[in-house]
């Protein structure tokens, strides 16, 4: 009688270490794809950073600029106050 109770509860727990095993191969499929689409994902926020003016880049233009209009400012003010 107590051998074939330990058979069941070894048949039991055979039968839960395969259900587990399929269980933990999916989720390792799943942070696989993950991990590939968090590194394009990366690639394509780089490539996007990449594109846009940095902020020193975009200050200095804009001092460029006000610099530019004030001298074409006082150019006209000199040919117009003629």
């Amino acid at each position: 009688m107590v051998s074939l109770f330990n058979c069941i509860q070894l048949n039991g727990a055979i039968q839960e270490i395969e259900m587990q095993t399929v269980m933990i191969d999916e989720i390792t499929t799943k942070v696989e794809k993950t991990g590939t689409n968090l590194i394009n994902l990366n690639k394509s926020l780089k490539n996007t950073l990449d594109g846009v003016m940095k902020g020193d880049k975009f200050i200095m233009n804009f001092v460029l600029l006000l610099i530019l209009l004030a001298l074409i400012a006082f150019i006209v003010s000199q040919v117009v106050g003629v």
